[in-house]
């Protein structure tokens, strides 16, 4: 969702393929013609045919990438089409369980790929696979992206992930050994790292990681919107007009998934507002339609007839952000106390504000009610989620309150500002997406709310891009430009890789080289978060796991440097044209698995 940030690196994660395809037509033995990045090399054959492609299928967004390099953006509608384009080591499927793209199998203790107590992970890459100029993605461009993504100049980029890795070894052309510092229980897939050609015509020399890095972390102009950049999933870019469409045609050299995508052309179609898209839906001028919220489904219901209407779990939750920086605007800023997060926690009518903009039912809305950022609903249950937070800590009653903004909540609300030293008022600015009818909806129960306990609400609305934009786009987020934000957060089943989040490492505006994984923009320095996160990944063992998570859940609901609102899910509308359209807990949007996509019969 555009109205969403996908809050972790990209790398080995994002895209997945279904469990039960078939691979009867993957040959890896015929010797293909020589490429001009490997002159000499005789690369497998993985296909005996590419299957025939046909047809047009439009999916569309009611905002507009900012950027097509996975690295200079945050924003989820740009992944939608990323997803199109590039395929990691791993991704996730429609179940959020990992599986193998690139890598022939996921390396476990029972099949020796991971030795040592952890510390060793041998993996193998799939024979014939290729990049966009036919050249062969080799173990030699794992060892590429690593090494560029450790370079200082990316951040690193590897910094809390494939960090952990001190070594790669290769063998021969498709085996790989990953030598780590110390134990990382999720390194399958989070320490994974990216993938790229040793080798690109016209942006780096053979191994010239520097020169790579380059283009790929700081060349905001490598955009990948022609057909000249690396890029090795289903479709490339073929026509870029921004503000209008995206046009993608078939990657003529895939084989990772199927042999060829099977739809001629794909086209991103931009509207300029939900309406605009949802009337597009309704005759179905596009296919796909996505970026929604609970709150647009009585709309969406109203032409159900048009459309099939989806609503799959997501690891999404709608939350606020509170900037602890020293100062705002000059003057000293009223969140650094503990005292006043805590009482605009509990003084926020969360039901109030669910049941008002998403138009719900009080059980409905207690159904979705965040207390913690893991996932916790009847469809979805998160790992590590902690089950016990129940409300939101108040350190005056000594318990968790589950209405807050009202009684006893409110109450107390008022009896800590007034401790807190601000009693007498003060005003916040608030950021959040534009164009968003929920999202206005919910900043104006907000608004209300705070005003009961003397807080002015100052509601600002900016694009998506500007909001989720990187550091040289002059983003909202990153360069810490607001008090309070609301956004959603896309996530993946393992709570590691919110440490980017929570970690005070992360803190980009308080960074020389600036990267898109520092993701703390909240500004956080909490030495607790940083000692649970590390905690819990160094161990396979699941209770201590649970015990350091429940360390950072309940230390985030007791400090309130977040108000967690509610779970989202993937809320999207097809017109039944797309076969094998899958919802996808990890992804916004659902063009994950865009390589399966295919017309059904009769349709055009």
């Amino acid at each position: 969702m555009q109205n969403s940030r996908v809050s972790w690196r990209f790398a080995g994660v994002g895209l997945i393929a279904a469990a039960g395809m078939a691979l009867a037509s993957f040959t890896p033995t015929v010797a293909a013609a020589p490429t001009k990045r490997h002159a000499a090399a005789k690369i497998p054959v993985r296909c005996k045919k590419h299957l025939p492609s046909k047809g047009t299928i439009k999916f569309s967004d009611w905002q507009f990438p900012d950027n097509l390099n996975p690295y200079q953006t945050q924003a989820s509608v740009s992944f939608e089409t990323i997803y199109a384009i590039y395929d990691p080591l791993t991704q996730y499927n429609e179940a959020g369980k990992v599986l193998p793209i690139l890598l022939q199998k996921l390396p476990t203790v029972k099949n020796g790929g991971v030795k040592n107590g952890g510390k060793t992970v041998v993996a193998t890459l799939k024979k014939g696979l290729r990049w966009s100029d036919g050249s062969e993605i080799v173990a030699q461009d794992v060892k590429f992206g690593w090494q560029m993504a450790s370079l200082p100049s990316t951040g690193p980029y590897c910094k809390g992930s494939c960090d952990v890795i001190s070594r790669v070894d290769t063998k021969g052309k498709y085996g790989l050994t990953f030598h780590l510092k110390e134990i990382y229980a999720p390194f399958i897939p989070n320490g994974l790292p990216p993938v790229w050609p040793h080798k690109w015509a016209g942006a780096w020399g053979n191994n010239d990681i520097n020169a790579g890095a380059a283009k790929l972390w700081g060349d905001n102009t490598f955009n990948f919107e022609d057909t000249s950049y690396p890029t090795n999933g289903p479709y490339q870019v073929t026509e870029f007009h921004k503000d209008d469409r995206i046009i993608l045609k078939p990657m003529k050299y895939y084989g990772t998934m199927t042999c060829g995508p099977r739809v001629a052309t794909l086209i991103f179609a931009f509207y300029s507002s939900k309406e605009g898209m949802i009337a597009a839906a309704q005759t179905h001028d596009t296919d796909v339609t996505t970026d929604y919220t609970l709150g647009d489904i009585p709309v969406l219901q109203g032409h159900k007839d048009a459309y099939n209407l989806n609503n799959d779990p997501g690891f999404l939750i709608e939350h606020l952000t509170f900037n602890l920086d020293k100062t705002w605007n000059g003057k000293p800023n009223p969140l650094v106390n503990l005292k006043v997060r805590q009482a605009l926690a509990l003084g926020l009518d969360k039901q109030g504000l669910i049941q008002s903009a998403l138009q719900m039912s009080a059980k409905d809305a207690q159904g979705i009610m965040a207390w913690t950022p893991l996932i916790l609903t009847k469809e979805l249950k998160q790992p590590f989620a902690d089950a016990k937070l129940k409300g939101q800590w108040d350190p005056i009653a000594k318990k968790y309150q589950t209405l807050t903004g009202k009684g006893q909540a409110l109450a107390d609300a008022k009896k800590l500002l007034q401790q807190s030293g601000f009693g007498s008022g003060f005003t916040l600015d608030a950021f959040t997406t534009s164009g968003n009818p929920i999202r206005q909806a919910q900043f104006a129960v907000i608004q209300k709310s705070w005003s009961n306990i003397g807080v002015s609400f100052n509601p600002t609305y900016v694009p998506a891009g500007k909001l989720f934009g990187g550091w040289d786009d002059g983003g909202t987020l990153q360069h810490g430009d607001f008090q309070v934000s609301m956004y959603a957060d896309v996530g993946y089943p393992d709570p590691d890789g919110l440490k980017f989040d929570f970690q005070s490492q992360y803190i980009d505006r308080e960074k020389d080289v600036h990267t898109s994984i520092n993701a703390n923009v909240g500004g956080i320095h909490d030495a607790s978060f940083d000692k649970a996160f590390d905690k819990a990944a160094a161990s396979f063992d699941k209770k201590v796991r649970q015990k350091w998570y429940n360390v950072w859940q309940v230390g985030l609901n007791k400090k309130a440097y977040w108000v967690p609102l509610f779970y989202r899910g993937q809320i999207n509308t097809d017109d039944g044209k797309v076969g094998n359209f899958k919802g996808n807990p990890t992804n916004a949007g659902n063009q994950w698995n865009t390589w399966e996509w295919f017309l059904q019969k009769g349709k055009s």
